[in-house]
């Protein structure tokens, strides 16, 4: 049986249990990527941030998971996309899930879908895993991760 893991909050979580579940989920050597309307930010995981509390929806990722987060309300709803096994406060949904790692390439300086430029430090290497319905063989979910050289 995989360790995949896909599971969520039951209801909507406020700031502070936010960032507790970012910390308790991912490691110190992850990384966040924080999207408001106008502007995204990609930081190292336990850097501060100004405005976090103001940003409506980020991810936070390491090697082996990715939790995503989105304002609802006044609180947050969020999902955790897991290769090696689930958290406690989630609830997991789905039955089986089979992972595919690949790695990624990130859009170039020039590319102009983004309002602005999304500066990506030269040492971080991304990559993609794929969340598979085991039953259906259909993509669900696509996580980023930092790729460990030869991974």
């Amino acid at each position: 049986m995989s360790e995949a893991f896909v599971g969520v909050t039951l209801a909507p979580i406020d700031l502070d249990a936010l960032k507790a579940t970012i910390k308790r989920c991912v490691s110190g050597s992850g990384w966040q990527f924080l999207r408001w309307p106008h502007r995204v930010k990609l930081l190292p995981v336990n850097a501060p941030c100004e405005g976090f509390d103001t940003c409506p929806e980020g991810q936070a990722f390491d090697e082996n998971r990715e939790l995503r987060w989105k304002r609802k309300g006044s609180g947050y709803e969020v999902l955790l996309l897991s290769n090696t096994g689930g958290d406690t406060e989630l609830s997991a949904i789905g039955q089986e899930w089979e992972t595919k790692a690949l790695a990624a390439k990130a859009f170039s300086k020039t590319e102009t879908r983004f309002p602005r430029k999304i500066e990506i430090p030269g040492d971080l290497d991304l990559g993609q895993r794929y969340f598979i319905d085991a039953e259906t063989a259909s993509v669900q979910f696509i996580a980023l991760r930092v790729m460990q050289h030869g991974s």
